[in-house]
């Protein structure tokens, strides 16, 4: 994972207030409203970039993250025990993926991990945009643990077809939509699980029976190849400018039709190899 930037680490924070550190003074703020996700033993107000606040115990964001810790390390005396969150220190999110529900995903992961049918059961048709927001927030943040999670619970449903994914989000998720997920967030053996199970028009054995109810469209994949009567997914076009080259190019690699499906994977994970060897050397 990239390295935090300067400016990630000069976010605001805040006692009551009191600016006590950030680039330069701010003026005061209303009191968030307090999600119920909050903790009554929270001495940390954090606030979403949407204005939602939640009260959580500063060591979870110490223990989790460097750039928390360091942050909240830097503050001589945090404020002690207080029944009112604008007593309490302050620390404001300001980026567009720092929302309400990003934060409380992120939260609950942190406090007693998550599985992915929880999450989709719980996000729906935002389950894709918050798993692409939490990683994006475990880089920032430099949180090894979410961004493993996170990979984690995607990899298991991948592994086990018959499992979360076609059971539970199949109409929120699919490996197309995990393999764009994969590729943003430099998660090679991800991204050669996604390949895996996804279809393409050349492939005899996925073409559904007379009948069949058509694909459903996801957050990033819909059908848009139709063959006969058979419709396959395919990539939006503009999540194509989402993926980075060296994904985009290993995923046509290694989907040509000579390649076996069951060799798909290892195909794409030996073009990303190849192409780092060749731009980056020994």
């Amino acid at each position: 994972m990239a390295s935090p930037t300067e400016e990630t680490r000069k976010k605001r924070k805040t006692t009551g207030d009191t600016t006590s550190a950030g680039p330069s003074p701010t003026p005061s703020k209303s009191e968030p409203l307090l999600h119920h996700h909050s903790s009554a033993d929270g001495d940390i107000l954090l606030v979403s970039s949407n204005g939602t606040g939640f009260l959580i115990e500063s060591y979870m964001l110490k223990a989790h993250s460097s750039v928390f810790r360091d942050m909240l390390s830097s503050n001589d005396l945090l404020p002690s025990h207080s029944s009112s969150p604008s007593e309490r220190a302050r620390l404001d999110l300001s980026g567009d993926t720092e929302n309400a529900a990003t934060v409380k995903t992120v939260l609950s992961i942190l406090d007693d991990g998550l599985t992915l049918r929880a999450l989709v059961d719980d996000l729906k048709s935002q389950s894709i945009p918050v798993l692409h927001n939490m990683l994006h927030f475990a880089q920032e943040w430099d949180m090894p643990f979410l961004s493993n999670h996170v990979q984690s619970i995607l990899s298991k449903a991948l592994q086990h077809p018959d499992d979360l994914i076609r059971q539970v989000a199949e109409e929120r998720l699919s490996p197309g939509d995990i393999f764009i997920l994969a590729a943003r967030s430099e998660m090679p053996h991800l991204a050669r699980l996604a390949v895996a199970r996804m279809s393409y028009w050349f492939d005899e054995s996925d073409r559904p029976e007379k009948g069949a109810s058509p694909p459903i469209y996801t957050h990033w994949w819909h059908p848009g190849i139709k063959v006969g009567a058979a419709s396959y997914p395919c990539i939006k076009p503009s999540a194509f400018a989402m993926i980075p080259n060296k994904y985009m190019w290993s995923l046509l690699e290694s989907g040509h039709p000579t390649i076996d499906k069951s060799e798909r994977g290892d195909e794409f994970l030996q073009s990303i190899d190849s192409h780092d060897y060749c731009f980056h050397g020994l």
